[in-house]
Order: C-alpha cells, then sequence, then structure tokens
C-alpha cells in the first residue's frame, strides 16, 4: 500500500513538472536594429575655437590733429594706433589700445612738438557685410574704451628726446571704421576716432583719420 501511494506521488509531481515546462515561455534575446545606441551615430558638441584664433592684432596710421585748449591753438598731427583684442563672440571683441596725436605744434617752444597718448581698455562690435570677390562693402565696426590720457612735448631734433611737461588725465576713446577688403587672416579699411582726455579744467581732443590693418 505504501508502495503504491509513494508510486501515486512521483507520477503526480512528473505531471505538474511536465505541464509547468510546457506553459513557461522561453524569449529569445533582443535582436539588435539600427535605432540601437551602439549603431547610432554620435554627435559630440561643438568645440571651442583655439585661442590664438580669437586673437586679434591692429594698427593704424594717418593724418590727426589736437583741439586748441589751455592756451594752445588748434594743430595738424600724425596719427597712430595700435590695438590688441580678444574674440568673446563673433561679432564682439575685448581689447587694449593706444592712439596716439603726434607732431602737433608746440605755440609756447616753436623747437618742440606735442603728443597726445590715450592708453584704453574698451569694447568693440564689428558688422560683417556680404564679400564679394574679397570685397565687403557693408563690413563696419565701432568702438569705445575708457583709460589713461598723457600729453608731453619733446624736441623735434630729437625723436627720443626726453619727454617735457606731461600731464595725465581721463582719457575716452571712440572711433567708426569701415573695412571694405577682407581675407582668410586680414583685413583692411579706415578709421574715424576721437580721443578725449580730461587733464583737470582742461580737455583736449585728438582727431584721427588711419587707413588700418588688422590679423586675426
Amino acid at each position: 500500500m505504501r508502495l503504491s501511494l509513494a508510486l501515486v506521488a512521483v507520477l503526480a509531481s512528473s505531471t505538474v513538472s511536465a505541464q509547468t515546462k510546457s506553459t513557461t515561455k522561453v524569449e529569445a534575446p533582443p535582436r539588435r536594429t539600427t535605432l540601437d545606441s551602439d549603431y547610432a551615430p554620435v554627435i559630440e558638441p561643438p568645440k571651442e575655437p583655439p585661442f590664438l584664433s580669437r586673437l586679434t592684432v591692429g594698427f593704424g596710421l594717418g593724418a590727426g590733429s589736437l583741439s586748441a585748449g589751455g592756451g594752445e591753438p588748434f594743430s595738424t598731427a600724425t596719427a597712430l594706433s595700435v590695438g590688441v583684442g580678444y574674440r568673446i563672440d563673433p561679432r564682439v571683441d575685448v581689447g587694449l589700445r593706444m592712439d596716439m596725436a603726434s607732431l602737433a605744434r608746440y605755440q609756447a617752444d616753436p623747437s618742440l612738438f606735442q603728443t597726445q597718448d590715450a592708453y584704453t581698455l574698451g569694447l568693440r562690435y564689428s558688422r560683417f557685410g556680404k564679400r564679394r570677390g574679397g570685397v565687403a562693402i557693408g563690413s563696419f565696426s565701432a568702438r569705445l574704451g575708457a583709460g589713461l590720457g598723457t600729453r608731453y612735448q619733446n624736441e623735434y631734433s630729437s625723436l627720443i628726446s626726453t619727454a617735457r611737461g606731461r600731464e595725465y588725465g581721463f582719457a575716452l576713446v571712440g572711433g567708426v571704421a569701415w573695412v571694405p577688403v577682407r581675407t582668410t587672416f586680414m583685413r583692411f579699411g579706415f578709421e574715424l576716432a576721437n580721443a578725449t582726455v580730461l587733464y583737470g579744467d582742461q580737455t583736449r581732443n585728438g582727431t584721427m583719420l588711419l587707413f588700418s590693418t588688422e590679423f586675426n
């Protein structure tokens, strides 16, 4: 009797196990498709331009004038401008600039000439027109800077003579440039700029018309 019960229990267990296996669904591994991340194209974030490609170096040479003030008459002058900038945006750069109006007459002593320098830190905004054959008629820029101004006298006979009567003041410089000629690394054009320097209760303006060149 006990043997019969044991045999029945074994048969029942085998039947239940077989039914469980038959009802269990075996899922196949998922098939890879072209939508899987392994096959999707990798989109990299845009790279920042190299540091040197953001730097600009420019200079300009031309004619100018120093306005009358402090007993000195209006006088023509030679103009020079040199600057270094760093582009913080495709249209905006921040930079250091030196604007000079020199070789102006000094009425108190005809053997001397006057010079006014303005050393400023400022911003420049550039608008680039459509280029056709290397010329972009609609390319303009405007700059504004503030800093230190100084004026002094030197002897005509020696350009490296010790400066005399040097004075310092607050300088504000603004300029507008037309830059129609552009290449991959250079720009050429003309700039009209004015450096206003406040020396105590006197104000002197150095106006400059420059032929300018910039490398970037």
